[in-house]
């Protein structure tokens, strides 16, 4: 049985890959509030070192790193996907649509400079991370095929789950 679906290269299916990218399985919201508080106790009992013991060269640069890794998180957050979304401007707009086989699938693209149809095997996939709208086919890092949950027809998308599940080895469902 043939399951067609489709997707299309947007400003909100960008960014979800790029949390997807950069946060893996785990919601972005609840990670950034943990690495945050992580780091924020971190930096806490660094200070409380250097109020009880004296501040010293150390303690100083030791008060850094956390502060560097909060603005690693915030970066990954917030600026990350507004980069990606600019880098992938050609692309916004173009649509996929799929047609999954039991041995293959096929992809055809429609957009403004970006028309064609390829055939591809389930063993071009190297990951798959489906989250609560999108289906993302990993292929190269940080490169994707993006499928709309909601545009899969039918409503097909458990038998589409399973077919994807039992030909591609790396399959992660994202809380979000």
């Amino acid at each position: 049985m043939n399951v067609t679906a489709s997707g299309t290269i947007d400003a909100n299916s960008t960014k979800i890959l790029t949390y997807v990218s950069a946060f893996g399985k785990t919601n972005p919201k609840k990670k950034l509030l943990c690495y945050f508080l992580l780091f924020f106790l971190l930096d806490a009992l660094i200070i409380l070192e250097g109020v009880l013991w004296g501040f010293n060269t150390v303690i100083i640069c030791l008060i850094g790193i956390p502060v560097l890794g909060i603005l690693f998180e915030l970066y990954a957050y917030f600026l990350l996907p507004k980069i990606r979304v600019k880098a992938a401007k050609k692309l916004i707009g173009c649509i996929n649509t799929y047609e999954f086989r039991d041995d293959c699938f096929t992809v055809t693209t429609t957009g403004i400079g970006n028309n064609g149809t390829s055939t591809l095997n389930y063993d071009f996939i190297k990951k798959v991370y489906e989250t609560n709208d999108y289906m993302f086919l990993i292929y190269q890092n940080n490169t994707a095929l993006i499928v709309d949950k909601k545009d899969i027809q039918n409503n097909e998308d458990s038998i589409l789950q399973k077919r994807l599940e039992c030909q591609i080895p790396k399959y992660v469902r994202c809380n979000y």
